[in-house]
């Protein structure tokens, strides 16, 4: 394996730690699952730019004013609002409208279900 980023070695000591600890898996085994992992996330995704991990489930406030000022093609203008790169909303974008949609579609049938209720 091709020498490693600080994060990706970071990443490895992590996996290791949590297969050893959480699931009580032998370190050997563990090492090398973990060795399989972070090689997969250089081969997929080395070199990007803008990968963003969220850090909870649950979108920042920051996302909806985000979407709120989208139009379906403004990414560099949202950007420069929120000091982001037109790529970066792009990504945002992305993981927000699925979200949004479901959550937009639930209240479509609000009102009707209130009446019949």
């Amino acid at each position: 394996m091709p020498k490693q980023s600080t994060t990706l070695t970071e990443i490895r000591e992590h996996i290791l730690e949590d297969l050893v600890k959480e699931i009580g898996m032998p370190r050997a085994e563990a090492n090398s699952i973990a060795f399989c992992v972070v090689g997969t996330i250089r081969k997929k995704w080395g070199g990007c730019e803008g990968i963003y991990i969220p850090n909870s489930d649950q979108l920042e406030e920051r996302d909806w004013k985000m979407w709120e000022m989208f139009n379906g093609s403004n990414y560099d203008e949202v950007g420069q609002a929120f000091e982001l790169t037109g790529r970066q909303v792009r990504n945002r974008i992305r993981i927000i409208r699925p979200i949004a949609e479901k959550r937009d579609q639930a209240g479509l049938f609000d009102s009707y279900l209130a009446e019949a209720g």
